[in-house]
């Protein structure tokens, strides 16, 4: 597939942002509470707690709903009182210790990978056995999805992450045991390097730091406990940086002032 992004990003010089830092954010589906991970110790500190309100359960995706600097609203899918039984959470942050959660609708098309993108779209892999996996757009207004195209195969449990500099769209198959790059504009999928040989039994979630392209993240529940990988965008392989043990499944990323 030529160079990978990341090898781009290298070349046009990208360095960041000044003094701003990012965060990678993880839900936890027992205390409901989001958690920032330290990427340098990669111990979890909690953010805000979202257990008032919604019974946010079984969440299968998390987002920021913009990848500007300093987001402080997420998207998050999980169990709902909808006719799919699933449904799209529009979570705001700006008050850690007061977070409000808002449900904007059914959303059976937002499957188990999501992604908002520099472009503006947010992006959803869906699909079972029967008909492969697929591509949508999710407007969050309407919650309505637009078929974009198929992958060419069925992923299984998967994640769904943008790229912070070129904004291509990766995803990591659990059927597939390997990461690929998704095509905005046909769905198609292409396989990056290697299988990861991870053999993951449940829940995936991916996220680029949007601060660092090389850097690459999936966490996976491996039964019976769940764990933070580091991928390769290059080629695919993971390395093992700790334990998640209460459920943190899916991740997030945002950029925030470093106030240091």
């Amino acid at each position: 597939m030529g160079r990978p992004a990341a090898v781009l990003a290298l070349v046009l010089g990208f360095t960041g942002w000044g003094c701003d830092r990012s965060e990678i954010i993880t839900f936890n589906d027992i205390d409901h509470k989001l958690y920032v991970i330290d990427k340098d110790t990669y111990e979890m500190e909690a953010l805000a707690d979202l257990s008032g309100g919604f019974a946010l359960t079984n969440p299968s995706a998390l987002t920021f709903t913009t990848s500007e600097k300093y987001a402080e609203d997420l998207y998050l899918h999980a169990d709902g009182t909808t006719p799919s039984g699933r449904a799209l959470y529009e979570v705001n942050i700006s008050d850690p210790l007061s977070p409000t959660v808002v449900m904007l609708g059914d959303c059976p098309r937002c499957g188990g990978g999501m992604a908002m993108c520099k472009d503006g779209l947010l992006y959803s892999v869906y699909g079972d056995e029967a008909t492969l996996s697929h591509l949508y757009i999710i407007d969050p207004v309407t919650v309505d999805a637009t078929w974009v195209g198929c992958l060419g195969f069925f992923t299984g449990n998967v994640g769904l992450a943008c790229e912070p500099t070129t904004d291509e769209l990766y995803t990591f198959s659990q059927r597939e045991d390997a990461l690929f790059t998704v095509d905005k504009t046909t769905g198609q999928a292409t396989q990056v390097g290697l299988q990861a040989g991870l053999n993951i039994p449940g829940g995936i979630g991916l996220e680029f730091d949007p601060l660092n392209p090389f850097k690459l993240y999936l966490a996976a529940m491996m039964d019976p406990a769940y764990h933070l990988y580091e991928l390769d965008p290059a080629t695919g392989l993971p390395t093992h940086l700790r334990d998640l043990p209460n459920g943190e499944r899916n991740l997030g990323a945002r950029i925030v002032e470093d106030k240091d």
